[in-house]
C-alpha cells in the first residue's frame, strides 16, 4: 500500500470481507483486499437559500424566568433571546435578536432596564437593555429597546444580579468566583474567591441580595470539599460568615422579603444517597438574628397577638407621618417624596446554627422555593409519588398541603411578585402559569387556579449566523 508518508493513516473500520475504510490527509478512502486504494467523493449539499432565515414561534421553551418589580410583566429566555411579556393579555415582545445566546436575566429596581449575559465572540459579558424613552414604562409596549454593554474584557462574565438599589451588580467571573461591580465608581470587588467554588456547569453557583442591598448570600466552599454550604458576606467590608456549617449539601439561598431569615434547601433531614445523587431535601431557614428568631419561635396565639399590637404601631406611625408629609399651603405642593429606603437588616454573625429552623415538614425531591412577604407561608416545588406539585407549608400553624398539581416533569422555578400576591412557575416543558393567591396562602385556604401560556415569543432563526 503506497500512500505518503509525512501524513498517517487513521482506520475507520472494516467489513466482513476485509475491506477497510480510512482517512488520509483529510480524504476518506476504502481498501479492498487485492485491489488499489480508491479516494471517496463526498458531496456536502449547501443549505437551501429559502430556509437559510425562517420565523419560529414559541408558547413554551423557556430555560429561565424573571418577575418585573411592577409585577405587570415577565422577562424569559427562549432559545437563547431574551422576551419580555404582559402577564395580563400575554403581548410578547422580543428584547434581544442576537445570533448570541443571552441568559441569566435580571431586573432593575425601576423596571426599566434588563441585565443579562451574552455570548458575544466566544466570550461571557454583561449587558443591559433598557427602555430608551422617558414615556414608555413597559417593555412590552416599547417602541425603542436600547441594548448597552456593562462589562465586556476578555474574562467570562455571567450571571448578573441587580442589587435592590440598583447601585450593584453581583456576578460571577471566570466561572468560579462571585464578584461586585459597583457601576458609579467602576470598581470591583471580590467577595468569594475562585478558591472556595467549583463550578459543574455554569449556573450552579447561586447568590442572592438582601433587601436592604448591604449583604449577599451565596454557596460556597469553605474547607475545600465538594459540598457547599450557605455563606453571607457584608458588602461594605467583605467578611464572611459561614451559616451553615452542617456537612450536607446546601443550596439556593434566598433572603425573605422581610429581611428576619436566609431561606436555603439541604439534604440534611431526608433519605440521602451516600454514594451519588437523588437525595431528598428540605427548606430550612437562618434567623438573622436573636430577635427574628424569638419571633418565629412564638405560638400561633402570641404570634397573632403581637402582629395587633404591630398593626397598631403602624396604622399610627403612619397617621403621623401623613401629618407631617402635608404641603405647608405657603410653599405650594412641593415635590413628590423618595421611596422610602428599606429597613437595615440585623445580621448576628455569632453562632448561626443555634438559628437555624427546618420549615418544610417532610423530605422529599425538591425543586425551587419562594417564601410570602410576612414570612409565614412557604411555596415549595416538590415531588410526591411521582408527581410534582405546588406545595404550602405554615410551619407556625402546623400544615402543610398541595396547591396545585404539575405532572411527572421536574418545573424549573417559583416566584412572587414584589406584592405578593401572584405567582409564576416556569414548568417542565418551558411553559409559564400565572396565578393569583388569594386566600390560598392562608390557614386552611383553597387551591390555585393557574393562568397558562401568558407569553406568545416569536424570533427569526438566522442559522448560518448562529453556525458563526
Amino acid at each position: 500500500m503506497t500512500h505518503h508518508k509525512t501524513h498517517p493513516v487513521r482506520f475507520l473500520s472494516a467489513a466482513k470481507d476485509g475491506t477497510l475504510a480510512y482517512t488520509q490527509h483529510g480524504e476518506l478512502y476504502v481498501l479492498a483486499p487485492g485491489a488499489a486504494p480508491r479516494k471517496l467523493e463526498v458531496d456536502v449539499p449547501a443549505e437551501p437559500t429559502e430556509t437559510a432565515s425562517r420565523w419560529l414561534s414559541y408558547r413554551d421553551g423557556a430555560t429561565e424566568m424573571a418577575v418585573a418589580p411592577s409585577g405587570e410583566e415577565v422577562a424569559f429566555v427562549v432559545r437563547g433571546d431574551v422576551f419580555v411579556a404582559s402577564v395580563k393579555r400575554g403581548t410578547t415582545r422580543a428584547v434581544t435578536k442576537t445570533p448570541f445566546q443571552e441568559r441569566h436575566i435580571s431586573w432593575a429596581p425601576d423596571g426599566r432596564s434588563i441585565y443579562y449575559a451574552s455570548e458575544v465572540d466566544g466570550s461571557w459579558s454583561l449587558f443591559r437593555s433598557v427602555l430608551a424613552r422617558t414615556d414608555e414604562e413597559r417593555f412590552h409596549l416599547a417602541t425603542i429597546i436600547e441594548r448597552e454593554s456593562v462589562l465586556v474584557d476578555a474574562n467570562q462574565s455571567f450571571h448578573p444580579r441587580v442589587s435592590p438599589d440598583g447601585k450593584r451588580i453581583a456576578y460571577i467571573h471566570e466561572r468560579d468566583e462571585i464578584r461586585i461591580l459597583d457601576r458609579a465608581k467602576g470598581t470591583t470587588q471580590t467577595i468569594v474567591p475562585a478558591a472556595r467554588n467549583y463550578s459543574y456547569s455554569d449556573g450552579d453557583i447561586d447568590f442572592r441580595w438582601s433587601p436592604d442591598s448591604r449583604w449577599l448570600a451565596f454557596t460556597y466552599l469553605p474547607h475545600h470539599r465538594w459540598i457547599e454550604d450557605i455563606g453571607i458576606a457584608d458588602v461594605e467590608t467583605g467578611t464572611i460568615t459561614n451559616v451553615t456549617r452542617s456537612g450536607y449539601a446546601t443550596m439556593r439561598p434566598r433572603f425573605g422579603a422581610d429581611g428576619r431569615a436566609l431561606l436555603f434547601s439541604t439534604t440534611r433531614y431526608g433519605r440521602r444517597n451516600h454514594g451519588g445523587w437523588g437525595s431528598d431535601a428540605d427548606i430550612s431557614a437562618f434567623d438573622l438574628n436573636r430577635a427574628a428568631h424569638d419571633r418565629a419561635l412564638l405560638s400561633p396565639e402570641d404570634f397573632e397577638r403581637l402582629r395587633k399590637q404591630e398593626q397598631k404601631e403602624d396604622d399610627e406611625k403612619g397617621k403621623q407621618e401623613d401629618d407631617d408629609e402635608k404641603p405647608d399651603p405657603k410653599q405650594g405642593d412641593g415635590d413628590s417624596a423618595e421611596p422610602k429606603a428599606p429597613k437595615p437588616i440585623e445580621v448576628d454573625r455569632a453562632d448561626p446554627d443555634q438559628r437555624i429552623r427546618r420549615l418544610t415538614m417532610h423530605s422529599a425531591p425538591l425543586g425551587d422555593f419562594a417564601l410570602s412577604r410576612d414570612g409565614e407561608a412557604l411555596l415549595t416545588l416538590s415531588e410526591m409519588d411521582g408527581v410534582w406539585g405546588v406545595w404550602l407549608t405554615r410551619r407556625r400553624d402546623s400544615e402543610t398541603r398541595k396547591l396545585l398539581e404539575l405532572g411527572p416533569s421536574k418545573p424549573k422555578q417559583i416566584a412572587l411578585d414584589a406584592k405578593g400576591k401572584r405567582a409564576f412557575v416556569l414548568t417542565g416543558d418551558g411553559g409559564i402559569l400565572s396565578m393569583k393567591l388569594g386566600g390560598a396562602l392562608d390557614r386552611g385556604g383553597g387551591r390555585l387556579k393557574q393562568k397558562p401560556g401568558p407569553f406568545r415569543a416569536e424570533l427569526m432563526l438566522r442559522a448560518a449566523q448562529e453556525r458563526r
